[in-house]
């Protein structure tokens, strides 16, 4: 069985040369998002997506995404004592 390697997606406002640090000299797999065609026209929904399809975690700035998943992460907190399985979601991490 193969060991999954933990993926990130560095968000446009941060330098591409991030994702190559993280990508080369930490180990992990990590794109930009100018990798894609719309590059630094996506938009965070777009981004979204393209995370959660890629089991992708996002590094950004932008507080959009802290915002987005902090109210989506409230609606899918299951009621105390119910058991609930849910999609992991794409998470984010604000610098």
């Amino acid at each position: 069985m193969a060991e999954e390697r933990i993926k990130f997606m560095v968000d446009t406002q941060l330098p591409p040369r991030l994702s190559k640090f993280i990508d080369k000299k930490l180990g992990f797999d990590c794109i930009h998002t100018t990798k894609f065609r719309q590059g630094a026209l996506l938009k965070d929904a777009e981004i979204r997506i393209i995370a959660k399809k890629e089991d992708r975690i996002i590094i950004t700035k932008d507080e959009d995404f802290r915002n987005h998943f902090l109210v989506k992460s409230l609606l899918e907190i299951p009621s105390i004592g119910c058991e609930r399985q849910y999609q992991k979601p794409a998470f984010t991490a604000t610098l």
